[in-house]
């Protein structure tokens, strides 16, 4: 690896996202790290959101399990719309406010 150019337009298509936090981003044993979260490749998201939501916690719970470990652009709607997507919490946010 050998740094970041300064133009953005010289950046290669697949990193200019990551270009506006890039002096927030480093590299351990081969992991790119955004700070202490592992960085996860857009066709990865999906397979992390099914694990970080296996045990249906809710919104708020996927999102603090994932802001402690991983990062990906627009992880934090990512998880929303997956998770008002799941017919399981949608079938226990109707009991839970028909139980009010």
């Amino acid at each position: 690896m050998s740094g970041w150019p300064d133009d953005k337009r010289a950046v290669p298509v697949e990193a200019i996202p990551y270009f506006n936090i890039r002096d927030e981003l480093s590299v351990q044993h081969g992991i790119i790290l955004h700070g202490e979260r592992a960085v996860i490749a857009k066709s990865l998201s999906r397979d992390m959101l099914q694990r970080i939501h296996a045990s249906h916690i809710g919104i708020e719970g996927c999102l603090r399990c994932a802001r402690e470990c991983l990062y990906w652009q627009a992880m934090s709607s990512g998880v929303k719309v997956f998770i008002h997507q799941c017919e399981v919490c949608r079938s226990s946010d109707n009991k839970q406010q028909q139980q009010q």
